[in-house]
This record gives C-alpha cells, sequence and structure tokens, in this order.
C-alpha cells in the first residue's frame, strides 16, 4: 500500500521556506513601530494606535499563512490521492468519489490498516484512572509538585462525575485547586476546555488568591460493566486541557486579570501545546499506560506504530489550520466593505486552500467559537501546531 509521509526533511525544508516568507514582509513588520511614533505625534488615543498596529499585524500574517497554504498545496494533493486510492480499493465498484465527510473515516482507518493498529487495543493500555496517574507523574517530575484527589464539600459539586484536585508543593504550601468534569452529558457545554473559576492575584503583601481551574471534556461515558479507558486523542484532549490548567495554577500575578492564560493571545496555547507532546512520548507513556486487565506497561513498538500513524497525512491537516487562521484573518482583518456573508468568504477560501470543495447548504464556521474567541488570533494556533509536530516527529 502506497503511504505518503512528509520526512523530518521535507518538513524541514517546508518551515524554512515558511520562514523565508515571513521575512519577505519583514517591511510591513518594521512599520508597526512607526505606525505607533506617528500615532503619538498625531495625539492619537493608544486605543486608535494599537488598532491600527493591529490591522498591519494581521495584513503581515494573512500574506504569510497564504504563502505557508500554497508551501503545502502539492503535498496535501498527493496525500489527497493516497486517500482516494485506499477508498477505491475498500469501495471497489462503488466508490463515486471522496466527500469531506468522508475523510476523517478513510482516514483513520487507512492509519490502522497500514500500520496495523486495533484502536481499541490502544484503548486498553488507558483506563482514565491511570491516565490521571499520567498527570501526577508528570506534574511532580518537572515542577516538585503534588496533584492529590481531595473530598469535595458538600453542595460544592455541579454533577456527582466532577472530581476535586489540589496542586501541593513541599515548600509553597498549596498552590491552587483543580475540579475535572470528563464526561459527556445532555446539557452539559460542548467540546473540551479550560475555565478559570477563580483567577490567581495578590491580596496583600504577605497574603495570595489561590487559582481555582476546571478542565472539561466530553469524553464517552463508559457502560456499567466496562471500566472507563480513553482513546488515545482524548488522552492528547486531557494532556492539552491539562497543561492549560498547569498554566493557569503555576502563574503568579499581582492582577488576576493577567493570570494563567489571561495573556497575549500568541502565548496563551503554548503550554498546552507543549504538554500534549507527552502523550507520544514513549518515557513518559511506558511509566503510566497499564493495560486495564493485566497492567502490563504499552509496548514499545505500539507506541512507534502510533507515531508512524500520527505523521500520516501531515500535509493535510496543518493546510486545514492554515485555512483556520486564513478564515479568521479575513474575517476580522481590514476590509472595504463590511462582511456581511461569511458563508461566501469560507467557502471562497475552502475552495482556494483546500483539497475539497465547500459543500452548500454547511455553515459549519459557525459552531468554530475560536473564530469569535480568538478574533484574528488564530494564526498563532497555526504556528504552535507546526512546533508541536515538530517536537512529536523528533521524539
Amino acid at each position: 500500500m502506497d503511504v505518503f509521509i512528509v520526512s523530518i526533511a521535507d518538513f524541514c525544508i517546508i518551515l524554512i521556506f515558511s520562514c523565508i516568507e515571513c521575512f519577505k514582509h519583514e517591511d510591513l513588520v518594521a512599520s508597526l513601530g512607526l505606525e505607533r511614533v506617528k500615532g503619538s505625534l498625531n495625539n492619537n488615543s493608544v486605543e486608535h494606535n494599537d488598532m491600527k498596529i493591529g490591522i498591519a499585524y494581521i495584513q503581515c500574517c494573512f500574506k504569510t499563512h497564504k504563502s505557508f497554504s500554497e508551501l503545502w498545496d502539492f503535498a496535501s494533493f498527493q496525500e489527497l490521492k493516497v486517500l482516494e486510492k485506499y477508498a477505491r480499493q475498500v469501495e471497489g465498484a462503488l466508490f463515486k468519489g471522496l466527500s469531506p465527510w468522508d475523510e476523517a473515516f478513510y482516514m483513520c482507518n487507512m492509519k490502522g490498516d497500514s500500520f496495523g493498529l486495533d484502536y481499541k487495543v490502544v484503548a486498553s493500555y488507558f483506563p482514565i484512572q491511570q491516565c490521571i496517574e499520567g498527570l501526577k507523574l508528570i506534574t511532580r517530575s518537572l515542577f516538585g509538585a503534588v496533584l492529590k484527589e481531595v473530598s469535595l464539600a458538600p453542595g460544592e459539586s455541579w454533577h456527582p462525575d466532577v472530581q476535586k484536585f489540589t496542586l501541593h508543593h513541599p515548600a509553597e504550601g498549596d498552590i491552587g485547586h483543580l475540579y475535572i468534569d470528563l464526561y459527556s452529558r445532555r446539557g452539559k457545554y460542548p467540546g473540551s476546555a479550560q475555565f478559570a473559576l477563580k483567577g490567581g492575584r495578590r491580596i496583600s503583601y504577605d497574603k495570595y488568591q489561590l487559582p481555582v481551574v476546571v478542565v472539561v471534556c466530553n469524553f464517552s461515558r463508559p457502560s456499567s460493566s466496562s471500566l472507563p479507558v480513553l482513546n488515545h486523542w482524548e488522552l492528547e484532549t486531557l494532556f492539552h486541557e491539562f497543561g492549560h490548567a498547569l498554566h493557569s495554577l503555576l502563574t503568579r500575578t499581582d492582577y488576576q486579570h493577567f493570570s494563567g492564560t489571561r495573556t497575549v493571545l500568541d502565548f496563551v496555547e503554548i503550554p498546552s501545546n507543549l504538554f500534549e507532546t507527552y502523550a507520544w512520548d514513549y518515557r513518559v507513556l511506558s511509566r503510566f499506560a497499564k493495560h486495564y486487565s493485566t497492567g502490563e506497561s504499552i509496548p514499545l513498538e505500539l507506541v512507534k506504530a502510533m507515531k508512524k500513524a500520527q505523521d500520516m497525512f501531515s500535509a493535510t491537516e496543518l493546510q486545514q489550520q492554515v485555512l483556520y487562521a486564513l478564515i479568521d484573518l479575513t474575517l476580522f482583518g481590514k476590509k472595504s466593505v463590511p462582511i456581511k456573508d461569511t458563508t461566501s468568504v469560507v467557502a471562497s477560501l475552502k475552495s482556494k486552500h483546500s483539497s475539497y470543495k465547500y459543500v452548500e447548504g454547511t455553515h459549519w464556521h459557525t459552531r468554530f467559537n475560536h473564530l469569535i474567541t480568538y478574533g484574528a488570533g488564530m494564526f498563532s494556533n497555526t504556528a504552535i501546531y507546526i512546533l508541536g509536530v515538530f517536537i512529536v516527529l523528533l521524539i
């Protein structure tokens, strides 16, 4: 079976070219400081100056991401051809071409078939309590802090699924408190996220308000007869959101408005994405990923196969991240007239920067909450995604 994988060398070459594209627009970046000086001389407000600077920055990012998308077009097109060949072999005479809703299904199946992966077998090494032990292990190894579960006071929890933990350091005492709410249920917030219930802040010279955060996920609830286990992509999600939680718990600031993830947008996703890479490191996995019935540590060869499967379709996945950034930068960037029909904007960008055509009658971007919460900041997610992929390739 043909498998198209971007090698580390290919990845480095494309990354270098993308950096060159950034430097092509250095004149625009250099002009940002001049805008602030000019604004000050003209007695413009700080907000006005920063808005002009932000618009110039967005223009620069848009040009860079557009060039980046063009660099990856060939690789993603080759991956699409490989995927079509696989789907044709599976469907035979019934194959009529790939539609956007087929992509994830066949990618997942092809990865499994190419490297002999049974995702149920993989999940058997990730009982939920062992995964939480993994969080404790890494936190203790990195920061010398202990994450310990504590009892909930009457009425403190909003649901019986919720668990509470305290982060404690031997020298500093309690650092903060964490709630986790992992399973999907009716009426619950969709998706996965970390929320700060109370930001850390200095109350007085010798008194500090400890941060209180919650990690919310929507993992599949196990049946009453089965032990709760996570798929590996669910483990990644848990590690990602816990990375956000650690960011909030370990920060020490005078004002809670600057606590944890309440920082400049370019930095928000760095701790979470870096923490996510531990879900791929065998040195870490071997210490907590234990089979739910035998207690056997996850085999090295299985982790190697998982990483090879992860490398497949990397160009397509990066192209998708770039598309998100371009949509965000277009909707929130400088424009000559107000955009009233966001769907047509998304359709146009998808046709130019994706291997798939836009499906008429769909409006998926209206459910993409990062378009609102990140407001012209998705480009930072793309850059951090690249960093995370690069680290995983080197592990």
